[in-house]
């Protein structure tokens, strides 16, 4: 296994230590097409703007090397989950500005909500949407097994069934004591 991350540990070395990589020129040659976090904040301090700079690059790379998208995390396409989390709660965007490393706070805060971002484009975002798709889903892998439909009245029968056995169990354990 320490064979498979060398070349990773090495590019990492060289990432941190200053010599660009081939993946690293790569990345800063086609960085001007990228979504930045920079492009949603204006009104930064320049010190800020310019932590936001030196940082959003380096981490890029760094995500590149475990096949991390970051841009696919960060971009405000309404699709992604740090635009998601956005629409969620408007306050995202001055909790970030106000962080100490607003690249980092962005990126933690899209990796939280992935899940949520990735469930709502499965799913739905409606609790009806949610429930009839997996309904659905439920049914296709019923269909799947082989599953006839009709077993689901027997299966509810069972569990009313079922329901009542506890009911008597628990009916002879309070009798047993009484005649005790």
């Amino acid at each position: 296994m320490e064979e498979l991350n060398k070349p990773k540990m090495m590019q990492l070395r060289e990432l941190f230590s200053g010599k660009k990589t081939p993946e690293a020129k790569e990345a800063q040659n086609i960085e001007t097409a990228q979504e930045t976090l920079a492009d949603d904040y204006a009104d930064v301090p320049a010190a800020l703007m310019q932590k936001i700079q030196q940082t959003e690059p380096l981490v890029r790379q760094v995500l590149a090397l475990v096949q991390v998208d970051y841009d696919a995390l960060i971009k405000m396409d309404g699709k992604s989950p740090y635009a998601q989390a956005i629409k969620a709660n408007k306050n995202v965007l001055n909790e970030v500005a106000k962080a100490d490393n607003p690249v980092l706070r962005a990126l933690e805060i899209s990796l939280k909500y992935k899940p949520i971002a990735e469930f709502k484009e499965k799913y739905g975002n409606t609790p009806d949407d949610i429930k009839q798709k997996m309904k659905q889903e439920l049914m296709e892998e019923m269909a799947r097994k082989e599953v006839p439909t009709q077993n689901l009245a027997q299966m509810e029968f069972n569990k009313k069934s079922a329901e009542n056995v506890k009911s008597t169990e628990q009916d002879v354990q309070e009798l047993n004591k009484f005649f005790k």
